[in-house]
């Protein structure tokens, strides 16, 4: 029996490069707040001022005041370490080959980046948290429970301004955190509002016509028809930026002092810099493992001067 063979038998695959991803990996919290480099500790320590002195008027020939001093309590936020870990296996490495040396440094390459982006996201979901125990910045802008060991409740100072909305969104629940956060006694000025999406679609919708953008299309008749195509431009209330965050609770709203926001990273000479390493780990055999890793924490460090609105319909 005859068998015929063209040409397109003896032709391999064609691959193309470029890697389309087909999945959301979050890090926005990365480009959002500025990074530094930690304190050669195992944790973050600053002092939080919870009492000050106080002056006294006096007439003349009063006798001095008392002495005073000032009360400050103690914040302590642990570093963390995110891994995760590609194995390269010698059949890898033959199948290139030296021939394919640049295949091979190309997929090492793109699966380390593939790590690098899974890091983050474990990263970003710890930061989005209320998790007791963590960094999440929920935890920290909150009126309850404890941060960086300190309870918001029992420490002057400390607690953030919580308002349990249950309703829909309105101009009045965000316009009454902003008043409660800039009055005295708090005197803040926050520079962010930190919505998720669905939030700002919320948004959209209550603030109507004025925050959308209209595209205005001529007929041949000379006669022009606008439709709406959506929010126009960074979207603000009370001229505070909104900005929309991938996997925060969809009934939260924070506002926030972006300076207050930190992220400290630890290096330990691994080398990538920004808190990032690389370290071989052999497993004997035919393979070997690397760990692509970080090393830090996001620390926020006055949640007096934060708020946030909760159980705001989703």
């Amino acid at each position: 029996m005859a068998t015929t063979t063209t040409l397109a038998n003896d032709i391999g695959l064609i691959v193309s490069s470029e890697l389309v991803q087909g999945f959301f990996r979050n890090d926005e919290f990365f480009s959002l707040f500025r990074q530094t480099q930690a304190p050669p500790d195992t944790s973050y320590r600053w002092s939080v001022l919870t009492a000050g002195l106080t002056g006294t008027l006096k007439a003349e020939g009063d006798a001095f005041s008392a002495a005073q001093s000032t009360t400050d309590s103690r914040a302590v936020l642990g570093y963390h370490r995110h891994d995760s870990v590609v194995r390269v296996t010698d059949d890898l490495r033959a199948a290139l080959g030296p021939s394919n040396a640049n295949s091979y440094w190309q997929s090492l390459a793109e699966q380390v980046m593939q790590a690098r982006k899974a890091v983050q996201q474990i990263i970003m979901t710890r930061w989005l948290g209320a998790t007791a125990g963590t960094d999440g910045i929920q935890l920290a802008i909150d009126s309850t429970g404890t941060y960086a060991g300190l309870d918001h409740a029992a420490i002057t100072g400390w607690a953030a301004t919580e308002t349990p909305v249950n309703a829909a969104q309105s101009y009045a629940a965000l316009d009454d955190l902003l008043e409660t956060l800039r009055d005295d006694p708090i005197r803040s000025k926050p520079t962010l509002w930190l919505f998720p999406e669905n939030q700002i679609t919320n948004y959209t919708r209550l603030s109507g016509a004025g925050v959308r953008q209209t595209l205005n299309i001529v007929s041949a008749g000379g006669e022009g028809n606008s439709f709406d195509i959506g929010p126009s431009g960074q979207q603000s209330f009370s001229r505070v930026p909104i900005v929309g965050v991938a996997e925060l609770t969809d009934t939260v709203i924070l506002a926030i002092v972006r300076e207050d926001a930190v992220i400290q990273y630890r290096d330990d000479g691994l080398g990538q810099g920004l808190g990032w390493g690389t370290e071989e780990i052999p497993r004997g055999g035919y393979q070997t493992d690397v760990a692509i890793n970080w090393y830090g924490h996001l620390c926020y460090k006055r949640p007096r001067y934060a708020g946030k609105l909760t159980g705001v319909t989703a």
